[in-house]
């Protein structure tokens, strides 16, 4: 089982994502993330990070506004590799490895 002690909010509209440190009480941010405004039913809206999932020391990061997904240390919060895609993510899941014998 993987522990944290982070909590990590995409906030698309910002372009930045808050990671809380939940033991300390402190908030970090990681800024820069690509938005993009688009027109939708109710009006303009902007994208931006919108997915997170929590890996074993690597958090990946879902963007809408770019089609990208984004490796980041879960301890230091440095970038990793970015990917992109045809579409943009709806959401982010990690899956582990499986560990099989025999």
């Amino acid at each position: 089982m993987i522990r944290h002690e982070f909590v990590w909010v995409p906030g698309g509209n910002t372009g930045a994502v808050d990671v809380v440190d939940t033991a300390a009480g402190t908030v970090r941010q990681i800024p820069g993330f690509a938005t993009k405004e688009v027109e939708g039913r109710n009006g303009k809206r902007i994208l931006g990070p919108s997915g997170v999932s929590i890996g074993e020391g690597v958090v990946y990061i879902g963007n809408r506004a770019d089609s990208s997904v984004c490796a980041f240390n879960s301890r230091t919060l440095a970038p990793g590799a970015c990917a992109h895609f045809d579409s943009a993510p709806d959401g982010v899941v990690y899956v582990a490895p499986r560990r099989k014998s025999g």
